[in-house]
């Protein structure tokens, strides 16, 4: 059952359910995403996340759906080019069966498009005030669209990719629209509630920290709250989480914002590469599941030695 809203009562926590019911607990942590009802609670002035002014069409497909298999190694990390303002990343996963014999692999890409607020305010995703209230998720894209991007598709993106993007683009299964989000907390916790991953901070993914960010909240919050005496409240425990997080993550979404402007600035130019992809493919930590993708910088390693930090191992 869906969470309406919760709010701090003392040194409690209440939960209103959609049915009406409720419940109370000690403490309440909301990793629920960038559309956060926990962050509403904690950030009642500020309860939404900014658009930063492009979204990345994300689509997987079947090798064995091609004519021809993708000339791209199984090992060779990501494709990254940029092309008149378009950003394309792409990559070839193991296929459904954990295979990754050339033919029987899967194909997946992230398109980066910053001409489409338009499109967000008129399906409601994108408030006049410029706030994220929703996703273009599969099955939602019209054919008009998907026809648009259909006949970028080839003056854009090398033959390599060039069928793989077709195919997922006319694919309602596969196809959808993330319109990137960004979010600079003012505070992480409030009494009994604290938030973690997305709904404390948003950032791009082109700063690849998305992830990792969230996994060091939860490794920074289990600390906090294992270390607590047995007489003190849990929300001390949670401001503790609050004072070790909050300058990293307000740094690192300012780090996304930069990224995002400078982007959108790029498209919004129509600068258009030359020479090949930006950044050439090399082997750099990645991660990637079916709809979800992010790298990880050695620069962005380094700064994310800081105080209070906890590092995954892996």
């Amino acid at each position: 059952m869906s969470v309406a809203s919760v709010q701090a009562l003392h040194d409690k926590a209440e939960v209103v359910f959609e049915d009406g019911s409720k419940m109370q607990t000690d403490a309440v942590v909301g990793a629920d995403g960038y559309h956060s009802v926990v962050r509403r609670a904690i950030a009642p002035d500020a309860p939404y996340a900014r658009y930063a002014g492009y979204l990345v069409w994300r689509g997987l497909v079947d090798e064995q759906a091609l004519t021809r298999p993708v000339s791209w190694p199984s090992n060779g990390g990501l494709w990254i080019d940029i092309v008149r303002g378009y950003r394309l990343v792409a990559a070839v996963l193991p296929g459904r069966d954990g295979s990754m014999e050339i033919g029987h692999r899967q194909v997946t890409f992230a398109w980066f498009d910053a001409h489409r607020d338009e499109l967000l305010r008129a399906t409601n995703r994108l408030t006049p005030e410029g706030f994220l209230v929703g996703t273009l998720g599969r099955g939602s894209i019209d054919t008009e669209v998907r026809s648009e991007l259909l006949s970028m598709i080839h003056g854009l993106w090398p033959e390599m990719w060039a069928e793989a993007v077709a195919l997922g683009v006319l694919s309602t299964a596969s196809l959808s629209g993330a319109p990137i989000a960004e979010y600079v907390p003012e505070r992480l916790a409030a009494g009994p509630l604290a938030i973690v991953g997305d709904a404390a901070h948003v950032v791009s993914p082109m700063t690849g920290s998305g992830f990792a960010s969230g996994v060091d909240d939860a490794a920074v919050l289990s600390r906090m709250l294992a270390e607590r005496n047995d007489e003190e409240p849990v929300s001390a425990a949670l401001q503790n989480y609050q004072s070790a997080r909050l300058p990293y993550v307000r740094a690192l979404v300012n780090h996304s914002r930069r990224l995002s402007a400078e982007y959108v600035y790029q498209a919004s130019s129509r600068q258009v590469a030359t020479g090949g992809p930006l950044w050439y493919p090399m082997p750099i930590e990645a991660s990637w599941s079916s709809h979800t993708w992010a790298w990880r910088s050695a620069a962005v390693v380094r700064n994310r030695k800081t105080a209070g930090q906890v590092r995954p191992s892996g």
